[in-house]
């Protein structure tokens, strides 16, 4: 899924609740999250938050870093 559903916010932007609508669910129940750089838009990173089971971050790490390797995101 992708980490934030819209381009971010102005850093003086006064929504920045607005940005945790795809990381609050696991904010609340403990699974751990990991954001990777998958492409650009318009000169902006966008990412691909990868989700993985509980107490599983070494799995999690792992398949981030191998998706990093595949792509060259900067040109995606």
């Amino acid at each position: 899924m992708p980490t934030t559903p819209m381009k971010p916010h102005r850093q003086d932007d006064r929504a920045p609740y607005a940005m945790m609508t795809n990381t609050a669910t696991f904010d609340v129940t403990g699974h751990p999250g990991l954001s990777v750089p998958c492409g650009m838009s318009d000169g902006l990173p966008i990412g691909l938050m990868l989700i993985g089971k509980h107490f599983d971050d070494p799995t999690l790490l792992r398949l981030g870093y191998a998706y990093e390797q595949s792509i060259d995101w900067h040109k995606q």
